[in-house]
């Protein structure tokens, strides 16, 4: 049986591998960022939020403060 500093390392471990599989493979859409139409960039924007909220978990203490909606220069 693993020791419990062991499983909460590999509990952390687990946790992260999928947002960098999305990192990794969203690479190409950070690419043409600049080119993409503005509801696009919206979408990417909203899918990095929610994988942010994803990665803190359900209590959300370690969340930082998120600004509920910005345009396509980033501003609230």
């Amino acid at each position: 049986m693993l020791a419990p500093e062991w499983t909460l390392r590999l509990t952390q471990v687990l946790r992260l591998l999928p947002v960098v599989l999305v990192v990794v493979l969203s690479t190409p859409a950070w690419l043409v960022w600049p080119f993409l139409p503005t509801q696009r960039q919206q979408f990417v924007l909203d899918m990095v939020r929610a994988l942010t909220a994803w990665t803190y978990g359900p209590t959300g203490t370690e969340q930082p403060d998120t600004v509920t909606h910005t345009d396509a220069n980033g501003q609230g």
